[in-house]
C-alpha cells in the first residue's frame, strides 16, 4: 500500500481510501451526475446545484459527522466513539483529505450561486447547509457533541 505523506503510518481501514485523489475524483463525478440527472428532471440549474448542495450536506452529516464507530471487529473498538470525520487521518487536523471534504461545499456553494446570478434567494438557500457542513468540519468542533446529542 503506498503511504501519502499526508497519512500516518498506522491506517484506520474505515478511512484509509479516503485520502486517495482517485476517490475524490469519484466524490466529484457522484454529485456531477447528480446535478445532471436533477437537471434532466427538469430542474433549472441554480436550483439543480441547491439540491446537489444539500443533499451533500444532509449526507455527509449524517455519514460524516452523526454515525460514530467502525464496521471493522479487528479495531476492538478503538473508534466506537468517533465519527467518521473525526477517524480520517487518525485525527490529524488540516491534512489533504480533510481539505478536499472542506473545500467541495464551498465549491457546490459558489456553483450554485453564480449560476443563480447572486440572486439572494439563492444566496439563503444556499448558506445555511454550507454553514452547517463547514462548522461540522472546524478543528474545534472535533470530538464535540452538541447539547450532548448522539454523546
Amino acid at each position: 500500500m503506498k503511504k501519502s505523506s499526508s497519512l500516518p503510518a498506522i491506517l484506520n481501514k474505515n478511512v484509509q481510501f479516503i485520502d486517495n485523489p482517485v476517490c475524490w475524483v469519484f466524490y466529484t463525478l457522484l454529485f456531477l451526475f447528480l446535478r445532471i440527472f436533477l437537471s434532466g428532471l427538469g430542474f433549472s440549474i441554480p436550483m439543480a446545484w441547491t439540491l446537489v448542495s444539500w443533499v451533500h450536506g444532509i449526507v455527509t452529516i449524517i455519514l460524516f459527522h452523526w454515525i460514530k464507530g467502525s464496521p471493522f471487529i479487528d479495531d476492538h473498538g478503538a473508534y466506537s466513539q468517533l465519527t467518521f470525520w473525526e477517524q480520517i487521518d487518525d485525527q490529524l487536523q488540516n491534512t489533504r483529505a480533510r481539505k478536499f471534504l472542506i473545500i467541495f461545499p464551498i465549491i457546490l456553494f459558489f456553483l450554485a450561486v453564480d449560476s443563480g446570478h447572486w440572486e439572494l434567494a439563492y444566496i439563503f438557500l444556499n448558506f445555511p447547509i454550507l454553514f452547517v457542513c463547514i462548522l461540522a468540519k472546524l478543528p474545534f468542533m472535533h470530538g464535540v457533541r452538541i447539547f450532548g446529542i448522539n454523546g
